[in-house]
């Protein structure tokens, strides 16, 4: 059962590997549409954008799964608190820097962030291809997404609030079987700033920058010039 138990952590750790590098896959060809753009070129087939999309897509998919899974554990914890053996056993890595766990909070980060500027990215690229139509429909569908991705951001940052509120208790059987050392109990005193750092460290920052408002100008030959972008109040997302 040992050897079982290795063989699926080794399998999880691949999977998180495969996992890590296809979204840096695919970050990499948003980050060049992106560069094409700012230099007013159009964003192709040939970046690979379209499969990016759908690596991101699936990233989203796996962190708002996973977020499901962790609110959920954390909810079936005891009012009277937790061991921090439970809390390990629940939450496989979050006691390492580069744990299992801490490896999907990133990964959730990045889908986020690769997100957003992928939303961007397509508004433009169809405004170059058909610039007489308002997409009003697309654009909607790509509210909602955002709208969507905001929703996971905060039940990631309401995770890890849970987390470092979490009240911790000493083994259940170390005060009837035997007294704890001195090492457990500064272990177990170290728990709450540990869970409130790994807060502080994964949490996804929020931007406190304006929406932007993109504009294209078609000129006579038929070319589309991006313009530079534009800051908007609040109140005239569309």
């Amino acid at each position: 059962m040992e050897r079982v138990t290795e063989l699926l952590e080794e399998l999880t750790a691949e999977n998180l590997d495969a996992e890590r590098d296809r979204l840096h896959g695919a970050t990499a060809a948003v980050e060049r549409a992106t560069a094409l753009l700012l230099d007013k070129g159009e964003a192709g087939h040939s970046l690979g954008l379209d499969a990016a999309v759908h690596t991101v897509d699936t990233a989203i998919a796996a962190a708002r799964r996973r977020a499901g899974a962790w609110r959920a554990k954390v909810a079936a914890f005891s009012s009277d608190g937790v061991e921090v053996a439970d809390l390990i056993k629940v939450f496989p890595g979050i006691d390492k820097p580069d744990g299992a766990f801490r490896v999907e909070l990133r990964l959730a980060s990045l889908a986020i962030a690769t997100k957003r500027r992928v939303a961007v990215l397509q508004a433009v690229e169809h405004a170059q291809k058909s610039p007489e139509l308002s997409f009003r429909r697309f654009t909607a569908m790509l509210q909602d997404e955002q709208r969507s991705v905001d929703e996971l951001q905060d039940e990631l940052h309401a995770l890890l609030g849970a987390l470092a509120d979490l009240r911790l208790r000493a083994p259940t059987k170390s005060f009837t079987d035997r007294l704890l050392t001195q090492g457990e109990v500064n272990n177990l005193l170290a728990w709450p700033g540990r869970l409130r750092q790994l807060a502080a460290e994964e949490t996804v920052s929020v931007s406190d920058l304006p929406d932007v408002e993109i504009g294209l100008v078609e000129k006579e030959d038929g070319k589309v010039l991006v313009l530079p972008t534009r800051a908007l109040p609040r109140d005239r997302v569309a």
